[in-house]
């Protein structure tokens, strides 16, 4: 009987011991001075680093079961840190640097779920950051591919919910700089932000501040193709429904601001091919608005304003088209509620200034030469 007990104690003993050892580390260095630093707390976790520049470090931390981590540098003086805690689920990171003085950072903690990660920089000195938290942020995929030299990609997809997260930023120029945050509650969001130009920069927040209160189905495109370019794109609380937001600016020196607040059912779209021109879209409190500024020529400025637009009702839409050079537009619907506002200026220096409050309202200004300035305002009905 004894004996029996003790060979029992053996095979429980010899079954815990080789779910233990169930980790494994592989580390292949072939430079010279080259730093591998390999922690793994969990069940069936797999480390792979492989060094074959000098003097690059390459650090992983994987306190839960069953996580991937592949780190591969090639270039010299390279740093790179994957940390996967307690609940990151059923990730695949890869960190891949073949310049010299690149950083990356995966930090994957308590919810992130079924991750794929993957920073690749090919240039020199780029910085990429990958930091997702929460107690669930679902089903993310996230890349982020800098070619150039001096390009910083931040991805942050904190506390809770967030679920079908899909980000991909791309910066292929030098000294780009991309930041993407989410903060609480977003859903199913699709971010995409390009660069290819030099010094571009892109900004994607989308808040809700540990509040929740949905964003639902959004969907953020960003592309810049010349150089110092500037697009910023806020949503607030209370964004809920279809929200889409694309912007495209082709030439150099374009800025766009995008400030939403308080969105049922919306989308905007922004395209300026020219340079220098600038765009700036404002909804607040807004029950489904649609705004569009498209900008073809240099210097152009296109501004819509919809405030308390169609709170309760589904009609809005403001559009503004100016094809020349020195073009103004202007649009403002406050309390407009089921309006609509255009203004296409295809010549040179026209000035157009559109502005409306109160109920069933419909606006139209067309101008096609050059140097004309046309003002209307509807406070009615």
């Amino acid at each position: 009987m004894k004996k029996g007990i003790i060979m029992l104690f053996a095979a429980v003993f010899a079954i815990s011991f080789a779910l233990a050892q169930t980790n494994q580390n592989t580390t292949t260095q072939g430079g010279n001075n080259n730093i591998s630093n390999v922690t793994q707390n969990g069940t069936g976790n797999n480390a792979i680093q492989t060094q074959t520049g000098n003097q690059n470090t390459a650090d992983v931390i994987q306190d839960a079961d069953f996580n991937n981590s592949n780190i591969i540098q090639g270039g010299n003086k390279n740093g790179a840190t994957t940390l996967q805690r307690s609940g990151a689920e059923n990730n695949l990171s890869v960190i891949e640097q073949g310049g010299d003085e690149n950083t990356a950072l995966i930090d994957q903690r308590d919810g992130a779920t079924f991750n794929q990660s993957r920073i690749t920089q090919g240039g020199n000195k780029n910085d990429g950051t990958v930091r997702q938290a929460g107690p669930n942020v679902s089903n993310n995929m996230t890349d982020i591919d800098q070619s150039g030299n001096r390009n910083t990609a931040t991805v942050e997809q904190l506390v809770g919910f967030l679920q079908n997260n899909d980000i991909n930023v791309n910066q292929l120029g030098n000294d780009n700089n991309a930041t993407v945050t989410q903060e609480d509650w977003v859903l199913g969001s699709v971010i995409n932000v390009n660069q290819t130009g030099h010094r571009n920069t892109a900004d994607v927040l989308q808040d809700q501040g540990g509040g929740g209160i949905a964003n639902d189905f959004s969907k953020i495109n960003v592309t810049q193709t010349g150089d110092d370019n500037s697009t910023t794109v806020n949503q607030f609380q209370e964004v809920f429904d279809g929200t889409e937001i694309n912007v495209l600016q082709g030439g150099n020196e374009n800025m766009t601001t995008v400030t939403q607040n308080g969105i049922s059912i919306n989308e905007v779209d922004v395209i300026q091919n020219g340079n220098k021109n600038i765009a700036e879209v404002n909804q607040e409190f807004v029950g489904r608005a649609n705004a569009l500024i498209d900008q073809s020529g240099n210097r152009n400025t296109g501004v819509i304003n919809q405030i308390n637009t169609g709170r309760g009702y589904i009609d809005s839409s403001a559009a503004i088209n100016q094809s020349g050079n020195d073009n103004l537009g202007t649009i403002e619907q406050v309390n407009a509620l089921n309006s609509r506002s255009d203004i296409i200026q295809s010549g040179h220096n026209n000035e157009a200034y559109n502005f409306q409050t109160g109920a069933n309202n419909n606006n139209n200004i067309n101008q096609s030469g050059n140097n004309n300035s046309a003002t209307v305002r509807q406070t009615g009905n």
